[in-house]
């Protein structure tokens, strides 16, 4: 098995997306970010993406939009991450971490730990979640709307408070955050971000659509002062039900699964895991 680097994220889409569709929803977050280098390139102007393949064609895949982790696809030939890893160490390529299905994420990390003496400086343990069909959920006060350019500062200040709450490890940038934002709030009928209002905002969630037509759902957060109202599970029950009813073959999601509150509201909405996965950090 050989590894190539690729500078083309269409051509490199052209090798690797066959074999991601095989499992589609593991593989969700590597075609995202590869559609995302595609229509918009001035997100991620530095990135990195690996292909390894043997004698019958692509048989692992992998990607990184610095300054992240690399995002890793399962293998579909026996040796094809710790030949990834091999060659990301012999290449000196940065990794601050990976973020992949498992078992192929323990591989990873196991092999990268060997080969450079890294230690591990966190993991979190995380569930893809699909819907097809949205369970009916209690209402609370209040509705949800679409977020508008006048609710920018809100999102930017509820954005780092999820951060700083859910991935403190996770590089974040607010001022890159402000200006994306920006640009997607003044986009007329964009409904990427919805806010559940209440009399005042109460709760957000994001939507990210993708070109695959399967919207990815989060992040999903409601202040403290607001919690156990339900309008979280009512606003990501409404977002999800919109977006099937336009025509999405389904919904997709991540949780924490050190996270059982979540997990549950989830699963109440009509969620159901599919896939398991974890994020690991290096010292």
């Amino acid at each position: 098995m050989d590894v190539h680097r690729h500078q083309d994220p269409r051509a490199f889409l052209a090798l690797v997306e066959d074999t991601l569709r095989r499992d589609e929803q593991r593989h969700h977050l590597m075609l995202r970010l590869t559609l995302n280098l595609i229509d918009d390139p001035e997100r991620y102007p530095v990135f990195h993406l690996w292909t390894v393949e043997d004698q019958d064609g692509v048989v692992g895949a992998a990607l990184r939009t610095e300054p992240h982790n690399v995002v890793l696809a399962a293998p579909f030939a026996d040796g094809a991450v710790e030949t990834l890893v091999d060659a990301l160490v012999e290449e000196g390529a940065a990794v601050p971490g990976v973020v992949g299905g498992l078992p192929e994420a323990d591989v990873f990390a196991s092999r990268f730990q060997a080969a450079t003496g890294a230690t591990v400086s966190s993991r979190t343990d995380q569930a893809i979640h699909v819907i097809h069909a949205v369970s009916d959920v209690p209402v609370p006060g209040g509705a949800p709307r679409i977020a508008g350019s006048g609710d920018l500062d809100l999102l930017v200040a509820w954005m780092g408070a999820f951060h700083d709450e859910a991935v403190p490890t996770e590089h974040y940038d607010e001022n890159q955050l402000r200006g994306r934002l920006t640009q997607t709030l003044a986009i007329a009928g964009d409904r990427q971000y919805y806010i559940w209002d209440d009399g005042e905002p109460v709760c957000f969630l994001g939507v990210m659509d993708v070109a695959s037509g399967t919207p990815g759902v989060g992040p999903v957060y409601t202040p403290p002062l607001h919690r156990r109202k339900g309008y979280g599970t009512a606003l990501t029950a409404h977002a999800s039900r919109e977006r099937l009813e336009r025509g999405a073959r389904y919904c997709l999601l991540y949780t924490d699964l050190a996270n059982p509150t979540s997990n549950a509201i989830y699963a109440k909405i009509g969620y159901r895991r599919v896939c398991d996965s974890a994020m690991i950090l290096f010292a």
